[in-house]
């Protein structure tokens, strides 16, 4: 029933899900008795993107050389984004030159019924050498952080005297031949680099003083 006076009626209308695929037209027909021929109406649905993912590559220290690339599969039409709420741009799937942050993507269909949002977090790449040591012997173990995936690692001695055992290993174990030495860990990554210093000090072994003079019976 439409009350009088009304120009304008909503009349919801719902399309099975199993015939709402991505793209499909429905002509709906309505008549109104007494209000001539029936009235037609084209309706295109569109069905939302089924698989969004929005992968990051971390920044250098210090750079902008990060960036997000987005994929998208199913919805209709040529699909939209944005980044941290900004103007939508259609057809861009990638952003570049980003910071370390936290960054928000949203996609969203030609139909631009709904918006898929997707959150990113970039870290520039850092590393440490782990703590200063000090010891009676010459021979430590060096404490550096377990290398992430698609890391390299290396030592190096930066000044002193010192033999690594395995230059690649953070726990690798160093001789030292001089009174102190300084290391450096070095950890790479898609062409980005960060490093680490460690000190390691060799404390002289205390000597014994002979004792003399004759003992009394």
């Amino acid at each position: 029933t439409i009350p009088a006076g009304t120009t304008t009626v909503e009349i919801p209308y719902k399309v099975k899900d199993a015939l709402a695929t991505s793209g499909a037209s429905f002509t709906i027909s309505f008549t109104i008795p007494g209000c001539g021929d029936p009235q037609t109406k084209t309706i295109k649905v569109y069905k939302r993107p089924t698989s969004v993912t929005a992968t990051g590559a971390d920044p250098c220290l210090g750079q902008n050389n990060g960036s997000i690339a987005i994929t998208a599969a199913g919805g209709s039409g040529t699909y939209e984004t944005s980044i941290n709420n900004g103007a939508w741009t259609k057809g861009k799937m990638s952003y570049t030159s980003l910071g370390a942050g936290t960054y928000t993507i949203k996609l969203r269909d030609e139909g631009s019924c709904h918006e898929e949002t997707r959150t990113v977090v970039l870290k520039a790449l850092t590393t440490e050498a782990g703590p200063a040591q000090s010891s009676c012997t010459n021979v430590f173990t060096m404490n550096a952080p377990t290398l992430n995936s698609g890391e390299t690692g290396r030592w190096t001695v930066i000044s002193g005297t010192a033999t690594i055992t395995t230059n690649t290993n953070p726990r690798t174990t160093v001789t030292v031949s001089s009174s102190s030495a300084t290391l450096r860990w070095t950890v790479t990554k898609a062409g980005c680099s960060a490093y680490g210093d460690v000190v390691l000090t060799v404390h002289p072994k205390p000597t014994v003083p002979a004792i003399g003079g004759a003992a009394a019976v």
